[in-house]
């Protein structure tokens, strides 16, 4: 069964499913098969433009493990799911033991655009926690987006990242190419919700929503529950700061399935609904009526209203031009004094500051390439206003 699929900027399309036994697929001559090593085993491919079958890859355990979602970029493909004991994420010769703390532990595996192994991480606690959605960002962090009950561990240190409020709370996690963890993030209430999908934004924003059921949204935003299930609809900044939140619901359930955006352009969601709901996120009334017991809906919205902000925006502190090889521009308001690069073993690194009339230009040809933290102060304090990567 397939669960998702996507395209890169070459016209490649990747995609990820679940199987059991043996899959054989031949074409020009070329063989490509994967086999299970339990129940369901997950398993990636991808496509060439034509539709011919470049490579095929599988991983899993003897028990049970599926893959949900799939996100690629120029820097390969990430695979995300749950998967339950131990898992083998190594889809060649190699081994990667993924081993679950309790039940089911959501994993996340990176693969490089030519099917070789990248890396993989698990999150987890002795209740079943999932993955739905994975995705990147123009500066090459990876957020997955899933569910969880009880304590939400590190797969690799152990250490303990969240606690849920109900019997389920939702999770946006944000990890650099090599699994180091930025940020945790989590939406929940008293009872059961949950994590449907995450959409980067080129401008450092991310789009994210959900599900909260039977109670108000308290932990991540604080949002009421008219009855049932009801969306969540929220956007972050780079640091994981809620931004914006808003709530569709009604007095039975609505229910958000995905969500979509150009990079730079308007939002779209889509879902299901059984009665009368308002779609519209300000003041308005933008009211949709269900005729049958379930029906679809798609809902677009102006970039303004859910938190993607224009490159010509001078509205909120702002990274420009994020990957970057001689500079970036970092918007402001702030009369900014100095500022410096941190890059991923923590060491500052000194940054000159060419002030222009709404924003700094900020030059970066002196940094080797890689991801870095952008620290500033101003007059009065000392900020950080996100992530850069340096391409060369």
């Amino acid at each position: 069964m397939v669960t998702d699929i996507a395209v890169d900027s070459n016209d490649a399309i990747y995609w990820c499913g679940n199987y059991q036994g043996t899959v054989t697929v031949v074409e020009s001559g070329t063989t490509h098969t994967v086999s299970s090593e339990g129940a369901d085993d997950a398993m990636v491919g991808q496509l060439a433009p034509d539709g011919t079958t470049m490579w095929l890859r599988s991983f899993g355990g003897t028990d049970s493990d599926n893959a949900t979602a799939l996100s690629v970029g120029d820097n390969g493909v990430a695979v995300c799911g749950e998967f339950l004991g131990t898992m083998d994420a190594e889809p060649g010769t190699g081994q990667q033991l993924l081993t679950s703390a309790g039940f089911r532990d959501a994993f996340i595996v990176r693969l490089t655009p030519f099917g070789s192994y990248a890396g993989a991480w698990s999150y987890g606690g002795t209740q079943n926690d999932y993955a739905n959605d994975v995705a990147f960002d123009a500066a090459f962090a990876w957020y997955l987006a899933g569910t969880f009950s009880g304590t939400l561990l590190n797969g690799f240190s152990g250490t303990p990242m969240l606690q849920s409020v109900g019997s389920e709370d939702a999770f946006l996690i944000c990890t650099s190419n090599t699994g180091y963890v930025y940020w945790t993030k989590q939406f929940g209430g008293n009872g059961a919700d949950q994590a449907m999908a995450v959409m980067p934004t080129n401008f450092g924003r991310v789009n994210f929503c959900g599900l909260f059921r039977d109670s108000d949204l308290t932990e991540g935003a604080n949002l009421a529950n008219q009855g049932g299930t009801d969306i969540f609809l929220t956007a972050l900044d780079p640091d994981g700061n809620v931004v914006e939140a808003y709530a569709i619901g009604s007095a039975t359930s609505e229910y958000v399935l995905d969500i979509a955006a150009h990079p730079t352009g308007p939002l779209v969601i889509t879902g299901a609904f059984d009665s009368t709901i308002d779609v519209d996120l300000g003041f308005g009334n933008e009211l949709i009526t269900a005729t049958n017991d379930m029906d679809a809906f798609t809902v677009k919205y102006s970039s303004a209203s859910v938190g993607i902000v224009p490159a010509d925006s001078t509205s909120a502190d702002l990274i420009i031009g994020n990957p970057c090889n001689a500079s970036f521009q970092f918007v402001t308001k702030r009369r900014i004094v100095s500022a410096v690069a941190i890059d991923a073993l923590g060491r500052e690194v000194a940054l000159s500051i060419i002030p222009q009339q709404d924003r700094v230009e900020v030059p970066t040809n002196h940094l080797p390439s890689g991801a870095y933290v952008f620290q500033f102060r101003d007059t009065e304090e000392i900020s950080t206003a996100g992530r850069f990567v340096v391409v060369r």
